[in-house]
């Protein structure tokens, strides 16, 4: 803001003017940064985002990216710690040794969300209808695909993560690196199409602007570990609930026959 005094910036050791940024604070463990809301030309910081990955095989936590403005060139920040949200209780995979040999039918799909199959990475998914995938990034192995709301002003995505581990509940717990991390609803057991799932809600601090999210760490039918976590800087998490819950149950891990495509034709 223009005519304001000059401030002593105890970071720089300088006097500065209120319209000048100052340097961003420090990063959680194994994050990555994003280039700020109010910086020109944003980009995914991919350099950062390869160490990241390797913390994820590591660990088993989701990385998460935090969308930008809404024309298609957005801020990326990627800590590596993420808990995944959401109700209930928990679900074997039935009677007898072994899980079942194909996918359980999924339950009817809701209004105003469609089905994706990423011929990439292999899996199928649903996603709230118009939502579009982020193609800024290169494919990573694991996998981390981001679904965008294309809305004008909506910062809403929602993320896809292949996961390390084989325990949900134990790949929960790098979400509390995050900076200003605020537990919103505890981890807890959800019912399990597939096996075992468990979620969280929480809040936490990035450049400077609180974000909220919804992710949930389950094991599908192929016994490997994946997320799903819906982002927004909008605090009502009402819809983030349902993005994030759907996504998981009409989530098709790479490899499962005819997932995605028997979900399309039904």
């Amino acid at each position: 803001m223009t005519g304001s005094p000059p401030y002593w910036n105890e970071d720089t050791q300088s006097w500065e003017d209120h319209d000048t940024p100052g340097p961003p604070s420090p990063p959680p463990p194994g994050s990555t940064r994003s280039a700020g809301p109010g910086g020109s030309g944003r980009r995914v910081l991919w350099t950062v985002l390869a160490a990241a990955a390797a913390v994820v095989v590591a660990s088993g936590v989701a990385l998460v990216r935090l969308t930008g403005d809404d024309d298609g060139d957005r801020a990326d920040s990627r800590p590596a710690a993420t808990r995944t949200g959401g109700p209930t209780a928990p679900e074997s995979t039935g009677p007898g040794s072994g899980g079942p040999s194909t996918p359980p039918a999924s339950p009817a799909l809701p209004d105003g969300y469609e089905l994706v199959h990423e011929q990439e990475e292999g899996f199928g998914a649903a996603v709230p209808r118009g939502w579009t995938r982020d193609t800024d990034k290169e494919p990573t192995d694991p996998f981390v695909v981001d679904y965008d709301d294309p809305a004008p002003g909506s910062r809403a995505f929602v993320r896809f993560s292949e996961l390390s581990g084989s325990d949900p509940e134990q790949s929960l717990e790098e979400v509390r690196y995050w900076e200003g991390f605020e537990e919103l609803a505890p981890s807890h057991p959800l019912d399990g199409e597939n096996g075992p799932a468990y979620g969280v809600e929480y809040s936490f601090r990035s450049d400077g602007e609180t974000w909220y999210a919804v992710e949930i760490h389950f094991r599908a039918s192929d016994g490997s570990l994946y997320g799903v976590a819906a982002f927004d800087v909008d605090a009502d998490l009402t819809e983030d609930r349902v993005i994030a819950r759907t996504a998981r149950q009409h989530f098709c891990p790479p490899g499962a026959p005819g997932c995605a495509e028997d979900q399309n034709s039904s």
